[in-house]
């Protein structure tokens, strides 16, 4: 009993973290709370929600702030074309296409680790589409899809600081360093994108073996036991004109993103980024919505020449397919952007992050042991704030001069912090995006929250905490180049 008074959904969870933060930061606005930021020189105060100044902006942006939250608009999108490939039939035909028969259990978890960890090269792109992939890979490989949206979930959010490949992360992290660097004028450097390459790039092994392990031994047993096991998915041979739609589907599909390519990377270059860079290009910016539409084409050709398709008001229900779906989370989101917008507006995140900055003075002399508190401190501070790029638009001023001092240079730093940074993402319930895993989890178990969640993910956490420090002591220790 007392255990099912314990379970909160995460609509009312969110909702009780909005009073809390109401709470804090009328106190904190009384008691004159605040902390110094090192890159403007300004002093942070934290604002009370109990005034009338916040109660009029509420009022103002109440409907924009969450038509933004979590964007909203990309999930949407996502499902829409989620809800077509499910709804004519292209998914099945494609799973019972590549396995004849159900796919190894250990190829379906590998394969969600992988794609998560890599997703970060087209930013947050593997929040929103990874989740859904998962269910049907893991489905077909008869495990409980519970267990493929926390895989997703793990591998994206902790993996989000490694990668094989230079991702949108690097760029930015290194501008702020090198910034802060410039403004120590004792120390000449440059850094740049690919500083951390050679590290970041190992990392991405050490995540995914010890995220498959904890899926593989702890995750998938736990879930199994307390759902059991399911699989929607026939293992029969295609008939020939289910492969002849599938073809034609794919023929479609493969000239879709043929030309989405070469408007790409076209001497017409219509949709990259300044000077050819992809990081905040129109196509990495729209990515969900080019893949989704992608998708919904495929869908589309299908259904119709399965004979699924007849009319648009048959396409139309395909689209809203996943409407449950869609109203569980929009739910579920609204409070959480409610109470994301008041934590924002108060400056407790910003407060907390620079308070734990202020106190953090006493460093040993070694070089190596402070690396490994601030990757602690890190850590703790991801909780309030999530943002890796704002975060350290904070700490880089503090901590670059202050571990220049201990002999240690920029680049070491940054791994550091990218380290702590990754190791709490998936935990913080500032998060924008955990409302969506709540979304994807309620649509299996209407009880499934913050509780179930963490009951079932707070080891890996833990051994990625020890397996990475080490990895990284190693490094240290042995003046291992990080990167280029």
């Amino acid at each position: 009993m007392m255990n099912r008074r314990l379970q909160i959904h995460p609509a009312t969870c969110y909702f009780l973290l909005m009073v809390v933060v109401t709470l804090l930061s009328w106190i904190g606005n009384i008691y004159g709370w605040s902390a110094l930021d090192p890159s403007t020189g300004e002093m942070v105060q934290v604002k009370s929600l109990i005034s009338a100044n916040y109660i009029r902006q509420f009022l103002l942006n109440v409907y924009s702030d969450f038509a933004n939250y979590s964007s909203i608009g990309m999930v949407v999108i996502c499902v829409f074309a989620i809800g077509v490939v499910e709804h004519s039939g292209l998914i099945r035909a494609i799973m019972q296409q590549l396995f004849k028969g159900n796919p190894s259990q250990n190829f379906c978890i590998t394969t969600v680790v992988l794609m998560g960890i890599m997703s970060n090269v087209m930013s947050d792109m593997g929040y929103i589409l990874l989740m859904p992939i998962a269910v049907v890979l893991f489905e077909s490989a008869r495990m409980h899809p519970i267990a493929g949206i926390i895989t997703a979930y793990l591998s994206v959010a902790c993996g989000f600081s490694a990668n094989l490949f230079l991702s949108t992360l690097d760029p930015l992290l290194a501008g702020t360093t090198q910034e802060a660097l410039t403004m120590n004028a004792s120390v000449v450097g440059h850094i740049g994108p690919l500083s951390n390459f050679f590290f970041m790039f190992v990392s991405t092994f050490l995540i995914a073996a010890i995220l498959y392990v904890v899926v593989r031994r702890e995750i998938i047993p736990k879930i199994n036991k307390k759902y059991g096991v399911t699989s929607s998915f026939a293992t029969k041979m295609l008939s020939r004109k289910e492969r002849i739609a599938l073809y034609i589907a794919y023929g479609v599909g493969a000239i879709y993103f043929l030309l989405i390519l070469v408007i790409t990377f076209s001497p017409w270059a219509i949709i990259d980024g300044a000077a050819g860079w992809l990081s905040h290009s129109p196509i990495v910016t729209g990515a969900v919505f080019v893949i989704s539409m992608g998708l919904i084409l495929m869908g589309v050709v299908y259904g119709v020449v399965m004979g699924r398709y007849r009319s648009d008001a048959e396409v139309v229900d395909g689209l809203s397919h996943l409407t449950r779906f869609l109203a569980v989370y929009l739910i579920i989101a609204f409070f959480a952007a409610w109470m994301y917008m008041g934590y924002k507006y108060s400056q407790l995140d910003q407060f907390t992050v620079l308070t734990l900055a202020d106190n953090f003075h006493f460093l040993p002399d070694s070089g190596w042991a402070s690396l490994l508190l601030f990757i602690l401190l890190t850590a703790v501070a991801n909780i309030f704030m999530v943002s890796a790029t704002l975060k350290w638009h904070y700490y880089s001023f503090v901590f670059v001069p202050l571990f220049i001092h201990l002999g240690v240079s920029p680049d070491w730093t940054q791994c550091a912090y990218r380290i702590g940074d990754s190791l709490t993402n998936a935990y913080s319930p500032f998060m924008i995006y955990m409302s969506l895993l709540f979304a994807y989890m309620q649509q299996y178990d209407n009880k499934a929250g913050f509780g179930v969640f963490f009951k079932l993910t707070w080891r890996f956490s833990l051994y990625l905490l020890l397996a990475w420090g080490l990895l990284f002591s190693v490094w240290y220790i042995g003046n291992i180049p990080l990167g280029f």
